[in-house]
Order: C-alpha cells, then structure tokens, then sequence
C-alpha cells in the first residue's frame, strides 16, 4: 500500500467551481529519485481543456492532458510510467532523472467518484483528515475503510494554519507570502491601531491577548499535528503563548 499526502486546496476549489462538467484526474502515485511533485499530487482537466495543479512541474503535461483528454471521450483509466530509461519520457520532457508513475480517470462513478470531492472538503472544514484509496488496476477510487484496503492511499489533510503573534511589519510579508501559498492566516494583536484589514489583506484578524486566542485554538482542536511559528519583536520568548501552543 503507497500512500500520498500533498497540498490539494487549488484542486478541491477547482473541483467545486467545475461540479457538474466532464472532467478527469491525474494523480501521481509513486515516484522514484529526483521527481518535482511529490507523491499525492493531483492535476484536474476540464472537459474543454483547463487544468489546474501539476504532476511533473511542466515536464510531462502535455502528454497527461492528452491522455486526460481520451478518458474523457470514454477511453478505461490508464497509469503511465514516466522516466529517463524510457524514450518516450525524453521525448514528453523529463530529464531530472527519476521516474513517476501517473494514473488518470474520469471523475465518475468509474474512476474517481465526483462525491469525494465533496468528502474530503467536509472532513477538511471539520479539521480532520480523509483517505482515498484507488485500485490501481481498475483505476477505481473509494473512501479508505478504516484500515483496510489494498491500492494506492491518498491522504487528505485539513488546510494548513498559520498563527502570527504582533502585527509588526515582518508580519505583513510572511502573512502575504502565506496567504499566496493556500494557508489560512490568523494575525492575533490586541492593539487596534496595529490590527488593520488594509495592512494586512486577506488575513483573519483577531485582536485577543495570544495566550487567550491559542487556549481557545487548543479547545478546538484545531493545532492538533501543527507546527508553531514564533514572530515577535523581541528576543525574549512569550512562554505563556508557547507553553499553550504545545
């Protein structure tokens, strides 16, 4: 059993503005030395050619979108070896020196079932984690059932959360440089004339004492596997916040 886990949020937004159309899903489902995107990455085409998300950082594309393209017109899943021994990897553009292994399907009820979309931003608004498991030789994917299940097993986590402490100037460009990555930023200040929406568009914005605001995080779950970033103006650590933030 492989399992996967990337950044999925472009795609699950993609997938929700495109309900409805033919569409077809390209996932990276094992990879081998140097390869761009990690494993559990996932590319959506739409029926009349938009795509979003990556499986090769552009190497290989080209050749997925046409594959895509014949699933689409009713064309079985297919998986599709990409590598350096092959001629025809040179020929799609992969010359970092290792192999991915790509599968794509319909977005249907023969391949990836357009409810797991659905799913997975579910269990993601609710802060937890869902797995897909896909039959690699049927190209069929379902929910993972507990602990079983033989296949390639994607998993799904929920958004990525970043807590910044003092809305200080530094704070203004890692906000911006997080916000550009899908993270969901909250930017916690008690002092009003420092906590302003324009200094920091596009941010959550909370103006609680940090110990307070990161006690009712914890009460919620909703730190649970993260990691903790510190932004203050000083050296001196705010144990009182960190110590909460454990």
């Amino acid at each position: 059993m492989t399992m996967g886990s990337a950044n999925h949020d472009r795609i699950l937004a993609a997938a929700i503005d495109w309900a409805g159309a033919p569409m077809a899903i390209a996932t990276v489902v094992e990879t081998w030395k140097s390869a761009p995107c990690p494993v559990g990455t996932h590319m959506l085409v739409h029926a009349d050619g938009r795509f979003v998300g990556s499986v090769s950082g552009g190497c290989v594309e080209g050749d997925v979108l046409e594959r895509a393209q014949l699933v689409l017109a009713g064309a079985p899943p297919v998986l599709r070896r990409y590598g350096v021994a092959d001629d025809a990897a040179w020929d799609v553009g992969l010359p970092c020196g290792g192999d991915i292994q790509v599968l794509v399907q319909p977005v249907s009820a023969d391949g990836f079932p357009a409810h797991l979309f659905g799913d997975i931003n579910k269990a993601r608004s609710a802060g937890a984690a869902l797995s897909v498991v896909t039959d690699l030789e049927s190209g069929q994917s379902a929910l993972l059932d507990g602990d079983t299940g033989t296949g390639f097993v994607n998993i799904y986590h929920p958004p990525r959360r970043l807590l910044i402490v003092g809305a200080v100037e530094i704070a203004s460009a890692l906000a911006a440089i997080a916000v550009s990555q899908g993270v969901d930023v909250t930017l916690c200040d008690p002092r009003g004339r420092f906590l302003t929406a324009e200094r920091f568009p596009g941010v959550r914005l909370d103006d609680r004492w940090p110990d307070d605001r990161v006690s009712v995080q914890n009460n919620a779950r909703a730190l649970r596997g993260q990691r903790a970033l510190r932004l203050t103006p000083s050296a001196r650590p705010k144990s009182r916040c960190l110590s909460r933030a454990a």
